[in-house]
């Protein structure tokens, strides 16, 4: 099923994934007390969404790296859900020229909830 990423100004692209993974992390602590029990504090919980993308035309690739180097924040629909989302990839999420076809790309896009 395919995802709409979106930016309030009415930007959107249809992210039809080759792959995805979605994961929630926790973030926090756990220490053990005197007696031996343990205790866990939770500062906050995110939920991370990995689309692994190909074939994108050059349109979808500027759109979706311009979101990144501003670190816009975007909404993400997919199927009934709605999540509030940055694009947190470490380099350009768009950025493999795909073989035989130079206007063509592809990447991994990596969101995570805020």
């Amino acid at each position: 099923m395919p995802y709409l990423l979106y930016i309030s100004s009415g930007n959107d692209v249809i992210v039809n994934e080759d792959r995805s993974v979605n994961q929630s992390a926790i973030v926090g602590y756990r220490h053990e007390l005197d007696t031996g029990n343990f205790k866990s504090y939770v500062y906050n919980d995110y939920t991370r969404f990995s689309i692994n993308v190909s074939w994108v035309d050059s349109a979808f690739k500027s759109v979706v790296n311009s979101w990144w180097s501003s670190f816009a924040p975007l909404t993400l629909v997919h199927s009934l859900d709605s999540y509030n989302v940055k694009i947190t990839n470490t380099t350009t999420p768009i950025h493999t020229i795909m073989p035989q076809n130079i206007d063509r790309f592809g990447g991994l896009i990596v969101l995570e909830t805020f």
